[in-house]
């Protein structure tokens, strides 16, 4: 490329200049240009105070101590938080955080909601309308990497007053939706008191990596009974809780050893308040930590029942996969200090109720090592190849026990299971209450002499109102114990022994002496237990005396019916109900001390209605629907239950319905090949570029906000209109892309919007933005690309528009494309130094790599190509070292992914990701990430005498354009000429001798780079002997 050339590239530069003091804002749109539109603003950089439209964009210019803020309660016209997409693989640097606040710039909150918030705050679709200030995805495939020292801030206020369910969220809060196999990788600090969800559809692939780092996040607790009773229990060594799981990360986690994950748990207590209280939940260490990860990783996966809304759903279970070594350890949490209510496991039996599912695979172990049980409902497996060890006491609650103190826990689950398909092994200390079963005639139970195993088919517990404890009747007697799958059990000897008999705390045992009375209510699995203690009643809406406290009971709906709590009764046909103080004409109080007390609950059933609208694009609906003649707008477009007072519903609708649909759709073509002089658009296009146009860089927008049409029946592609850019936007271009829809037929419903270009799909949605590059050295042919636009309805037909934009090239304006890094960029030096190449000289010695040896070894640099400072279209490209290499036009990289070298640019850097590159010590670094921008600088790239590779940031490199000249040979695993091969190919085609090259140059020029094997290249049809001889003029004149 010529030393003085024509400056090419269109540069839009708008300053925005406002002396406010602290008011001024800069907004930054993609690709560079600079706007005063703040409503495309998104985040911002609370230390430059630059606003940005694009996350990755904020991501990509921040420096080490910015905080990146996406925007809160940025809301469409329906009042939902409008979709922020991060549609490219993006970064947040080590000193930078990334912060979704709630609102202003606050996401974590001390204060808490109303008691009166008994459930999860996004339980409903309306509530996610309400309470959701931010909504950010990444896109399908997309990674947002968090590097060691980076911090990723999800905000959202959680905790509640009062009791039963505790620390979910409750209050205004964010979330992150990841969509197919999209991810974020983590080696830095992640705090989530939002949620990070699956979008599209459960289990989609997507992905939470922590590979180090940290992680906090709220504890979700389901029967937390108070202060009072916490201390009862854990006063008699009783686990106050039975229920808990991780409910604000619905995504599957990976999570490798050497992470930490700390859980936040709120608790109110009366005589205190609020106790907000931290214990880890996973480390490699087993201080105060309840699974203790010290090889490998495990793969945890909260499921909720329904995407994008979380609800106390049984179908909402965790599972936990285990490929490592796994220790369960003990919760230990001080939460009410010298009012006796410290939580410490390890004096009691933890519980692991239903919403556990625990696997370890093969070559996996699971420790066992503290005192555990096994509520129903709840598997602990171990596959062929897995091993269990147990080496405390384990109890497994079998699926028909329904004691007073579960009254929460849900019935009808199932027994708990100890599969062993693998290893499992119960030491001297172990004690296993409970029948481990197995699915392989090859799996193996090791016990060791003193160890004994228990079957019973009875209660472990056994409340019986005895006084203070229980006795545990059934373990005593139990005379065998199996191990074995149904049909090959084996006879454990009758000599073993067995948990022995003795007092055993449940949760009202341990301060009430309890008499209870059955309460049997008119529907299947309700049973509820009455205690004669005044403010200890758990019966929903019954009063047995005066000044009895009640719980309120919550509405139950049940295959789309929401069934009225009407009342008890005392009879079976519910037509004899129960007063507030007497039963069968007799005192309730005095009846009920003497007999036992049946009653049955009325229930009254009202149907739920749901209305769908239909039509995808569909932004903003106002229906008026009527009930029995009276307008109802308040559920337009929601699901809704009528009102209980009517008997009889007629329901009509008519909807009014005006679409609208904002299309964005932007291209850029950039050029880097100075051949290429101008855009041109053939054909019927819809892009018109002004003849006097002349530059690099083109932008052409596709915006439509356009209102479209009423209860139109049928889908329509309207010609572009072209809109002529000012002098303020010279190169940009919209055109409009309308669709007309009828969103209340179903007939018409749009199935997809899709964007090809040269025939390939691109992508898949309503927003597209793709930069295309014409490469360097491309040669005498013009450039075509040709986007396509393609709307398809339900029953597959198509209605497409198409442009074509064409890179003329000009033979008069030629190029070289060799010049390829940042000033700032690191050499290796010779002598384990690093230098910026801005500053390496001719004679400089650096570290190369031999391929002649297989070895590294040192050259001198011949000369440092350069080009003076303009604006270049940069691609970024991040290792896996932490290293961040700035490629201008194209550089090159030996891939072990492919054993050879490559030329990485804008237009394939997308195709890297994920590769192996080689580097200093016989290191591979991976491509991580990769992004491009457009930045005014100068441009460098040495080349090394006889090697003509380097070392740039601890990767092995060679300069750009030659790539005929790159893998004349191929390679053995120790980057070593393949001897075998080269022989072949020397034979074949022969050697080149200084006699071949003497008219263009001079000896000492022949010999300073492998020349003579340029005639194999030659004859591979790699290069010509004409493209040579450029080459050599070219570099010749340089040095």
């Amino acid at each position: 490329m010529k030393t003085k050339r024509k400056l090419f590239g269109l540069i839009i530069l708008f300053v925005l200049t406002i002396i406010v003091g602290f008011s001024t804002w800069i907004i930054v749109a993609e690709g560079g240009f600079i706007t005063d539109n703040q409503a495309n603003a998104v985040c911002y950089n609370s230390k430059t105070n630059v606003k940005y439209t694009r996350i990755e964009q904020a991501l990509s210019k921040a420096q080490s101590g910015d905080t990146i803020y996406v925007i809160p309660g940025l809301k469409d016209s329906s009042g939902n938080a409008i979709e922020i997409k991060i549609n490219r693989n993006c970064v947040v640097k080590k000193g930078v955080t990334l912060c979704l606040p709630f609102e202003g710039t606050t996401y974590y909150d001390k204060s808490i909601s109303s008691k009166d918030i008994s459930t999860f705050i996004d339980a409903t679709t309306a509530n996610v309308k309400q309470y959701r200030q931010t909504f950010v995805t990444l896109g399908e495939g997309v990674t947002l990497t968090v590097n060691n020292g980076g911090k990723l801030f999800i905000g959202g206020r959680f905790g509640r007053e009062g009791q039963i369910m505790s620390s979910q969220t409750t209050g205004l809060y964010c979330e992150i939706g990841l969509k197919k196999n999209a991810k974020i990788i983590s080696d830095g600090t992640i705090e989530c008191y939002g949620y990070l969800k699956e979008i599209d559809s459960l289990n989609n692939g997507s992905m939470l990596e922590l590979k180090s780092g940290s992680l906090s996040c709220p504890l979700i607790i389901y029967d937390y009974k108070g202060g009072t009773r916490t201390s009862s229990y854990t006063g008699k060594n009783i686990c106050p809780f039975d229920m808990f799981d991780i409910a604000n990360i619905q995504v599957k986690m990976r999570v490798y050893a050497g992470t930490k994950i700390d859980c936040e748990i709120r608790l109110s207590v009366s005589v205190l308040g609020l106790q907000n209280k931290t214990f880890t939940l996973l480390s490699n260490s087993s201080e105060s930590t309840l699974l203790v990860l010290t090889r490998g990783y495990l793969e945890w996966k909260y499921t909720p029942e329904t995407l994008g809304i979380t609800t106390q759903s049984t179908e909402a279970i965790t599972k936990i996969d285990v490929y490592g070594d796994l220790e369960f350890g003990y919760i230990k949490v001080n939460v009410g200090g010298s009012f006796g209510m410290n939580i410490d496991t390890r004096n009691y039996f933890l519980p692991l109720s239903y919403k556990f599912n625990i696997t370890a695979h093969s070559g996996s172990n699971i420790v066992l090592s503290k005192t555990i049980k096994l509520m129903p409902g709840c598997i602990v497996e171990a596959l062929s190849g897995a091993n269990i060890t147990i080496s405390s006491s384990v109890i497994l609650y079998d699926g028909t026990y329904q004691e007073a103190e579960y009254v929460n826990y849900p019935t009808g689950l199932g027994s708990a299971k100890i599969y062993n398909d693998g290893i499992v092994t119960i030491t001297e200390n172990g004690i296993v209450g409970g029948l481990i079963e197995t699915r392989q005639s090859n799996a193996v139970l090791g016990i060791n002499s003193k160890a004994f195993t228990v079957t019973s088919t009875e209660l472990i517990f056994d409340s019986n109102g005895a006084g203070e404890g229980s006795t545990a009747t059934s373990i005593s007697n139990s005379t065998q114990a199996y191990v074995g799958s149904s049909s090959n059990k084996t006879l454990i000897e009758e000599t073993a022994t067995y948990l022995s008999s003795g007092t055993y705390w449940n949760k009202f045992d341990g301060q009430f002496n309890l008499s209870y009375k059955k309460i049997v209510m008119n529907r299947t699995n309700e049973a509820i237990i009455n205690t004669d203690l005044t403010g200890h009643n758990n019966v929903s809406k019954l009063n047995i005396s005066g000044n009895t406290v009640l719980e309120e009971y919550e509405d139950i709906i049940i295959d789309g019916v929401t069934y009225y709590f009407m009342g008890w009764y005392y009879d079976e046909n519910c037509t004899m109900k129960l007063s507030d103080t007497t039963i069968y004409g007799t005192q309730l109080v005095g009846y009920h001390n003497n007999y036992n007390v049946t009653l049955y609950a009325k229930w009254k059933d009202t149907p739920l209605i749901t209305i769908t609208y239909y039509g995808t694009l569909v932004d903003n609906v106002y229906n008026p629907n009527e009930i029995n003649g009276s307008t109802e707008t308040s559920f337009a477009g929601e699901t809704f239950v009528l009102r209980d007072n009517l008997d009889n519903y007629t329901i009509t609708t008519e909807g009014i319905t005006d679409v609208y649909l904002f299309s964005y759709y932007r291209i850029e073509l950039v050029s880097l090949d100075d051949t290429i002089s101008e855009f041109e658009s053939i054909g019927n296009s819809s892009f018109q570029i002004p003849e006097t146009f002349e530059g690099t860089i083109i932008n052409i927008y596709s915006d439509t906000f356009e209102k479209v049409g009423t209860m139109l029946n049928d889908i329509t592609l309207l010609e572009g209109e072209v809109v002529e850019g000012d002098s303020n936007a010279y190169g940009e271009y919209k055109q409009k892309i309308s669709l007309n829809i009828n969103p209340t037929n179903a007939s018409v419903d749009i199935e997809s919007i899709t964007w090809s270009t040269n025939a390939e799909l691109e992508f898949t949605g309503d927003e597209f933005e793709r930069i295309y590059t014409i490469p360097a050295n491309s040669g005498s042919s013009d450039k075509t690309y040709t986007i396509t636009v393609s709307i398809e309805d339900i029953f597959g037909i198509q209605k497409s528009a198409t442009v074509e934009l064409t890179a003329v090239h000009d033979p008069a304006n030629e190029g070289t494309g060799d010049q390829c890094l940042l000033p700032n960029t690191l050499i290796n030096m010779a002598d384990g130094t690093r230098k910026p190449v801005e500053s390496i000289e001719t004679g400089d010695e650096v570290l190369v790599f031999n391929h002649e040896t297989g070895e590294y070894d040192t050259s001198i640099v011949l000369f440092n190509d350069y080009e003076p400072k303009k604006d270049y279209l940069v691609v970024n490209l991040e290792f896996s070292n932490g290293k961040q290499i700035g490629v201008i036009y194209e550089h090159g990289f030996f891939d072990m992914t492919t054993m050879e070298y490559v030329y990485i640019d804008a237009n394939n850097y997308h195709e890297y990701i994920g590769h192996e590159f080689f580097g200093i010590d016989g290191e591979q670094y991976k491509l991580v990430n990769a992004y491009t921008t457009i930045e005014c600088v100068e441009v460098y790239c040495p080349v090394t005498l006889e090697h003509m590779n380097f070392f740039t940031e601890d990767l092995l490199s060679m300069p750009g354009g030659i790539l005929g000249l790159l893998n004349i040979f191929e390679y053995d695993e120790n980057l070593k000429y393949n001897e075998e091969l080269k022989k072949k190919d020397i034979e074949k085609y022969g050697l080149y001798s200084y006699e071949d090259f003497k008219p263009y140059c001079s000896y000492e020029f022949y010999s300073g780079f492998p020349t003579k094997y340029f005639k194999v290249a030659v004859g591979k049809g790699y290069v010509t002997f004409d493209y040579l001889i450029y080459l050599i003029e070219r570099y010749e004149s340089k040095m």
